[in-house]
């Protein structure tokens, strides 16, 4: 019994990491995940210019 109960242990582990975590993730947990990666950005790098945001510079002619 307790083999049986070890083996559903590590298939339903491999099934939750196969499983993406915002697809099983709650709103809030994918909130604090993100603003947790956020804070781990580099604060002093310099931000894109105006012009990269404009529409004009996404669409070539």
């Amino acid at each position: 019994m307790q083999t049986l109960l070890a083996f559903v242990k590590i298939q339903s582990r491999q099934v939750e990491s196969s499983v993406p975590f915002w697809q099983r993730a709650t709103p809030v947990e994918r909130a604090r995940e993100l603003r947790e990666w956020v804070s781990q950005l580099p604060k002093n790098s310099p931000s894109l210019p105006d012009e990269a945001f404009s529409r004009d510079s996404i669409y070539e002619e």
